[in-house]
């Protein structure tokens, strides 16, 4: 499994590839972060699935292409 580095210090400049997450708003909500977050999307790593304890939400389809794109971005796939 692939994820991205979560944090909830988000940066004054926020880089092309990071997705800011507010659970404030309808399409943050879903994610189960309980303060406004940024996910890193040049900071992946690979873990074995058996290790991760559960999940906290879900991105919403919006967030979702957002991802997508910041992802894009960050491997150099656009």
């Amino acid at each position: 499994m692939i994820l991205a580095f979560i944090s909830s210090v988000v940066p004054a400049q926020v880089l092309p590839t990071d997705v800011i997450v507010d659970p404030g708003i309808p399409e943050g909500r879903s994610a189960g972060l309980k303060r406004v977050s940024v996910i890193k999307c040049d900071k992946l790593a690979t873990v074995q699935r058996r290790i991760l304890f559960g999940e906290l939400g879900s991105l919403s389809p919006t967030l979702l292409r957002e991802m997508d794109q910041r992802l894009k971005h960050a491997l150099a796939l656009s």
